[in-house]
């Protein structure tokens, strides 16, 4: 096991201290003591998801190469995980001859009683850098640090040509006085040569073998502690650590003003809380105050608890964008909204208070309002002088004169009394407040809390508002990158092809909903279209010639969910076959 030095000397730091929170989830959580000391080595549902590829998250294994080898190599120890690390560089060599010998050990490759021992651990193949530098020393009896220095020639041939040339003439002439063939040692020469420029370092290889190895335990025996943390450190991936979360039935929740905190935390036996830190436009100083106050009996509450920095427009739009309200409700007053209209909006009541419930969209212009209102300019008052007003108005206005003269008149009712701003001969305002009719409709809802206003003055175009389940979905993704949402195509990804997955060249299906669309033109000034279709697992660019988008036009919209055949290559589908697909749920 690595001492905790070499641990945290290794590029491995970010996902050894993930792996310290983890622990540290799992003492909090479970009452159980894990370190880096006690992990076992043999833990079989750990190898199985390695050998399956199921290492999406797993420190070293987690990309599409990486999986590829892990799934041949099926490895059941640190050693053969080693091995596998080192396939996955660039420019690697020997997988092949791995496989085959690790399969059926009589096809191990024997080369001589030397060098045997040297290769055995990795079934005949030149995985490591550390065997080319046993090799050389063994064969021509130096140390460790004169071989490195040969080995690192060899990496880089042209560079050292004469250097390449000196050591291969003393390499080979050791070898024969040493009593090996001519044939022996120039075999060795060449293999040492073909695999120089790519062997990895082997201390290296094993610890972040080791570190994979950990990261896979945690997925498989602690997910929900996994999937925590690995969400908090890699939010750019979230659509797809949630997808695969929800596969083994954790929940993902939303982030909510009454339950998130800054990162991800678990709620419950089987679910996580998504964080603040997912919705993007909300601040750490928004942050504090919203935790510091939390819970909130509605929206006004919420409002009216927190400072500034979590009222302002951008961080509240952040908030219901992210369904962050979802379920909160704003107070309303017995004839706030007409009774007709009543059955379009949701209700609860709590402690002799009614509370409306918006949907996202609702929302969002319910703040918009909100927003106007408050942002509102006051009404100036102005003084008018009698003999600017018309007989008629003195009684149809109640109009009371002021004792130094003159009648104060707001700004927007100088037109029911005929008169203009310019018209008067001091156009600057008063501080005196209007008497008569004047003062009585200044403002009919002037004792109405502000946040029932846009319900009194709007109720019926919001009423008028909805919100379906891909709007939602299609709205988060917008808004934040990815959505708390499963894909409306989750339940068929089993037919879905993963781009990465397919060979150029060959027949592939995507599903999903058109994102973008460009509109492109030949060199013959033929229109064609490059249609962006998100899948559950990625976004394909889909081309679609002249012809067949008039042919399907009713179809290729954007945010319509679509199901496209055809061939890959050339950086995206080309499209053979498209139908539209209408979405249950």
């Amino acid at each position: 096991m690595l001492t905790e030095r070499v641990k945290f000397d290794i590029l491995g730091l970010k996902n050894i201290t993930e792996l310290k929170e983890q622990f540290d989830l799992v003492k909090e959580i479970y009452g159980v003591d894990i370190n880096f000391n006690n992990i076992p080595t043999d833990d079989q549902k750990t190898w199985d998801i390695i050998g399956q590829g199921h290492t999406m998250g797993v420190f070293q294994f987690s990309s599409n190469l990486a999986v590829s080898v892990v799934t041949k190599i099926k490895p059941r120890s640190i050693e053969e995980l080693s091995a596998a690390n080192s396939f996955i560089r660039p420019g690697s060599s020997g997988l092949e001859e791995y496989l085959a010998a690790k399969i059926d050990k009589s096809k191990i490759r024997k080369i001589h009683p030397d060098i045997d021992p040297i290769l055995e651990v990795t079934y005949g193949a030149i995985v490591y850098q550390e065997q080319i530098m046993s090799i050389i020393a063994t064969v021509m009896d130096i140390d460790f640090g004169e071989a490195d220095i040969y080995r690192r020639w060899l990496e880089k041939p042209e560079k050292n040509a004469e250097n390449v040339a000196k050591w291969k003439q003393d390499f080979i002439r050791i070898g024969l006085e040493k009593g090996y063939s001519q044939k022996l040692v120039d075999m060795i020469v060449q293999l040492i040569i073909d695999n120089s420029g790519y062997g990895f370092n082997k201390s290296h290889s094993i610890a972040y073998s080791i570190i994979g190895y950990w990261t896979a335990y945690m997925k498989v025996n602690f997910p929900l502690v996994f999937y925590t943390t690995v969400l908090n450190g890699n939010l750019d991936e979230a659509d797809a650590f949630m997808a695969e979360a929800r596969k083994i039935g954790i929940e993902i929740l939303p982030p909510h003003v009454n339950n998130s905190k800054l990162i991800f935390t678990i709620e419950g036996e089987k679910s996580i809380r998504a964080g603040f830190n997912a919705v993007k436009g909300v601040g750490p100083k928004a942050v504090e105050s919203i935790v510091k106050n939390q819970p909130f009996v509605s929206v006004n509450d919420y409002f009216e608890r927190n400072d500034k920095s979590a009222l302002n427009k951008g961080v509240v739009s952040a908030l219901i964008n992210s369904g962050a309200f979802d379920g909160l409700g704003i107070e309303v007053g017995e004839n706030d909204i007409p009774f007709e209209l009543q059955d379009k909006f949701s209700f609860i009541e709590k402690e002799d208070k009614k509370y409306v419930v918006l949907n996202r969209k609702q929302m969002e212009k319910w703040f918009e309002l909100l927003t106007e209102i408050n942002t509102r300019k006051a009404v100036t008052n102005h003084i008018v002088p009698p003999e600017l007003i018309k007989g008629k108005y003195f009684s149809m206005f109640e109009l009371i004169e002021e004792k130094d003269g003159g009648f104060v008149v707001p700004l927007n009712k100088l037109s029911d009394i005929g008169l203009k701003l310019e018209d008067l001969p001091d156009q600057s305002p008063t501080r005196k407040k209007p008497k008569g009719s004047f003062s009585k409709d200044l403002d009919p809802m002037k004792n109405i809390p502000v946040f029932r206003k846009p319900l009194i003055t709007h109720h019926r175009e919001l009423s008028e508002i909805k919100s379906s389940y891909l709007e939602l979905y299609l709205y988060e993704s917008e808004h934040l990158g990815f959505s708390f949402l499963s894909h409306p195509m989750e339940k068929h990804m089993d037919k879905i092809n993963i781009y990465s997955d397919v060979n150029d060249g060959e027949i592939m299906v995507t599903a999903g909903i058109i994102i973008k669309i460009e509109q492109k033109m030949t060199k013959n000034k033929k229109p064609y279209y490059w249609v962006f279709v998100k899948s559950p697992r990625d976004i394909v660019r889909v081309t679609i010639w002249g012809n067949q988008y008039k042919s399907h036009k009713d179809i290729i919209e954007k945010h319509k969910l679509v199901i496209v055949k055809g061939t890959k290559g050339f950086g995206g589908l080309g499209m053979e076959v498209i139908r539209g697909v209408k979405f249950e749920g």
